[in-house]
């Protein structure tokens, strides 16, 4: 037998619990699952903030190095068509430019 909102009775329970217990049970298992939900997406928008940070030092290395070597533009252009570009030196999207400030991951 299937109970209202998944609930099963446990051990010394009646099995004639009112539709209101059952109700307030599930609603406080959504409310956790929201909780782990919001967590979760908390979790997600902090990591992209961080490899955003990452992408971006990782960029400024690579001149910085390029720089201390005193490279020409001609081996520059080389070394990048050999590794590839940087993604901390791709030009940033329109409207892609700012860390979202939202807590919702979009």
């Amino acid at each position: 037998m299937r109970w209202l909102g998944g609930a099963q009775p446990q051990s010394g329970q009646s099995r004639n619990r009112s539709s209101e217990d059952c109700f307030r049970e599930s609603l406080i298992r959504g409310a956790q699952r929201g909780t782990l939900l919001l967590q979760a997406e908390q979790s997600i928008a902090q990591l992209q903030r961080l490899e955003l940070l990452l992408l971006g030092v990782e960029g400024v290395c690579e001149a910085s190095v390029f720089k201390s070597f005193n490279l020409g533009e001609a081996e520059i252009e080389q070394t990048i068509s050999e590794t590839g570009c940087p993604a901390g030196w791709f030009p940033l999207v329109g409207g892609y430019d700012r860390i979202p400030l939202s807590r919702r991951v979009v």
